[in-house]
């Protein structure tokens, strides 16, 4: 009778480490999920930081250079839209959330038309070069015309 209490505490005890393993594997595999997520939103957040520090600083530049300009300069339009749209920074999102807003989709809409990150990101870099390319080609023939050095103004080929 003892050996078979033996044995059954012995079952007891195994079923109860087993439940302990189990259970610290899956503490370990949740605290390894949260560690690798947390790195790799860090990583993220830290290189799209690096790219919108240059994107602002190249846009705080340009919007100096257009209130130092002689009052006889006309700005156009389009530069005017672009200066006064990026108070935000050159944000591709910011720019259409609104249309985004406006139209009201169904959720399956919605899906089939998400983008995913890599094509958010591209459209992101491609929006941000083209604005800084087009204030480079305005200011560029200024800054000759006033014998200014054209190697101060940003340009999305070198400084983006």
């Amino acid at each position: 009778m003892e050996e078979a209490e033996d044995v059954n505490e012995i079952q007891i005890a195994e079923k109860a480490w087993q439940k302990s393993v189990e259970s610290a594997k899956k503490i370990g595999f949740r605290e390894g999920i949260d560690a690798g997520s947390d790195s790799v939103l860090q990583e993220g957040f830290d290189t799209g930081y690096a790219e919108a520090f240059k994107i602002a600083f190249a846009l705080g530049v340009y919007k100096a250079l257009a209130t130092a300009l002689p009052e006889e300069v006309k700005i156009p339009q389009e530069i005017q839209d672009i200066l006064s749209m990026t108070r935000r920074g050159a944000c591709v999102l910011c720019k259409t959330e609104p249309q985004i807003q406006s139209r009201k989709k169904s959720k399956e809409e919605s899906e089939s038309s998400e983008k995913s990150l890599e094509d958010v990101i591209k459209s992101q870099r491609e929006h941000s070069v083209h604005t800084i390319q087009t204030l480079y080609e305005y200011f560029e023939p200024l800054f000759k015309k006033y014998e200014l050095d054209v190697e101060d103004l940003p340009r999305p080929d070198r400084d983006l």
